[in-house]
């Protein structure tokens, strides 16, 4: 039996990344502090330096958004999708002030389970493996959405 202990959802406009991209310069400090600050060191960084080396600035921005899925066995990193700044919007906002405290981005990351069901991994749920964040995303051009159900199973 489960509980749901939250909701979140978060919607992002791709252009929005975009001008933080171009404005500061593709390869530019301030672009890869703010790529540390929100995406996974393992799970996401060596997309994002991928792209950044391709001088791809789409795919580089999509990593950072979130829209981007992609295979990433294909570059030889473990987890299959990407995640996204909505998901991690989505997840903080389903979390309680006290459970808020301490967590950042980087800690979060999407991966999807070999049915390609999306799952939400990071070191929250290693302190709590009662709890599992449930995530749905869509996109439609320049909209990206995220919503995202925390519960606990409480048989466990």
């Amino acid at each position: 039996m489960s509980r749901v202990l939250g909701l979140g959802t978060d919607i992002v406009k791709l252009a929005r990344f975009h001008k933080i991209v171009t404005r500061n310069g593709l390869a530019s400090r301030q672009t890869e502090a703010f790529a540390k600050k929100i995406l996974n060191v393992d799970k996401e960084m060596p997309l994002f330096n991928k792209h950044v080396k391709d001088d791809d600035i789409d795919k580089t921005v999509r990593v950072l958004a979130g829209r981007y899925v992609y295979n990433l066995r294909l570059i030889g990193i473990s987890a299959t999708n990407i995640s996204s700044w909505a998901m991690k919007e989505a997840v903080f906002k389903c979390l309680d002030d006290k459970d808020q405290y301490g967590q950042k981005f980087k800690d979060w990351f999407k991966y999807n389970e070999l049915n390609g069901r999306p799952k939400i991994g990071g070191l929250y749920l290693e302190k709590f493996p009662n709890e599992e964040f449930l995530l749905s995303i869509s996109h439609d051009e320049d909209i990206l959405i995220a919503s995202v159900i925390r519960q606990i199973t409480l048989d466990k």
